[in-house]
């Protein structure tokens, strides 16, 4: 298993911006869904989900890690939110 640090990751990203270098032009991005691999060293305040064998880190987007009013959790294979 070459890889087998990495642990799966899903970042989910409310909005952004892309600013084109050359041209200095900026788009909007709406919302969107990355997934990947993080070296386990690098997890800062990610969610861990136990998926079987595996963990999987999902980031929330920074508007929802400062939100105090949220929290998810995960429970019996769902996301649910709960009360701080």
């Amino acid at each position: 298993m070459p890889h087998a640090s990495l642990v799966p990751i899903i970042t989910w990203w409310i909005e952004g911006t892309f600013t084109d270098k050359v041209t200095g032009k900026m788009t909007k991005l709406g919302p969107s869904i990355d997934v990947g691999a993080i070296e386990a060293e690098k997890l800062t305040d990610e969610l861990i989900v136990p998926m079987g064998e595996l963990k999987v880190a999902i980031r929330l987007p920074e508007e929802l890690q400062s939100a105090e009013r949220l929290k998810l959790d995960f429970s019996n294979g769902a996301f649910v939110l709960v009360d701080p």
